[in-house]
C-alpha cells in the first residue's frame, strides 16, 4: 500500500534507504509507490546530493535536444466580423459555447433624467414607518439607560453618605467634638 511520498527530500531517502536495507526493494516498491528504477537508484546511492545531481542530469539527457523551441507568435488585434443577420432580426442560436447571449432591444425609460430621484408613495410610506419604528426604540432605549443611570447615581450616592457616617463614627466630628468639650466642661 503506497504511503503517496511525491518528492524524496533529504529525511525520506533516508527513511526509505533503510527501508530497502532491512525488507528489500520489493517491499518498498510496495509500501512507498515509487518504480523499480528508482528504488534501484536510490539503493546504489551513496547520500542524498549524489543521488540527486546524478537523477537531475539523467532527466535532463532524457529531454529531446533535437526539438527546437517555437517562439510564441506575437498576438494580433482582433478584427471586426461582419453579421451574419440583419440588425432587427433577433438572435436564433442559444447562448454558451462561445456564443454570445441574445441581446433584446431595451425599451426607453419613462423618467430618465429623474429615476434616481423617484420614489413611489408606498415606498415612501414603508421608509417612514421604518424611520418611526428605528426612533421609538432608540427612544426607548435611552429611556431604559437613563434609568439605570439614576438608579446607578442614587446608590452612589447612598454609599457616600455610609462612607461618610462611618468616617464621622471613626473620628468624632466638629459637632461631637463640641458638644463632648461642652459636656466635659460641666462635669469638672
Amino acid at each position: 500500500m503506497p504511503q503517496g511520498i511525491k518528492k524524496i527530500n533529504e529525511t525520506s531517502f533516508a527513511q526509505i534507504k533503510k527501508y530497502i536495507e532491512t525488507n528489500g526493494a520489493k517491499a518498498a516498491e510496495e509500501k512507498y509507490g515509487y518504480s523499480a528504477a528508482t528504488i534501484r537508484s536510490l539503493k546504489s546511492a551513496a547520500d542524498y546530493t549524489s543521488w540527486r545531481t546524478k537523477r537531475r542530469a539523467q532527466q535532463s539527457k532524457r529531454r529531446s535536444p533535437g526539438t527546437p523551441v517555437q517562439p510564441v507568435e506575437k498576438t494580433q488585434a482582433i478584427q471586426p466580423v461582419a453579421q451574419t443577420q440583419s440588425v432587427t432580426s433577433p438572435e436564433i442560436k442559444k447562448p454558451g459555447h462561445g456564443r454570445p447571449t441574445p441581446q433584446r432591444p431595451q425599451q426607453p425609460a419613462r423618467l430618465e433624467r429623474h429615476d434616481q430621484f423617484f420614489v413611489t408613495r408606498e415606498q415612501h410610506d414603508r421608509d417612514l414607518r421604518n424611520q418611526a419604528q428605528l426612533t421609538n426604540r432608540a427612544l426607548e432605549q435611552v429611556g431604559k439607560l437613563g434609568k439605570e443611570v439614576r438608579g446607578l447615581t442614587k446608590e452612589d450616592a447612598a454609599y457616600r453618605q455610609a462612607d461618610i457616617l462611618l468616617a464621622d463614627k471613626a473620628k468624632k466630628s466638629r459637632w461631637q467634638r463640641f458638644v463632648d468639650g461642652i459636656r466635659e466642661g460641666f462635669r469638672s
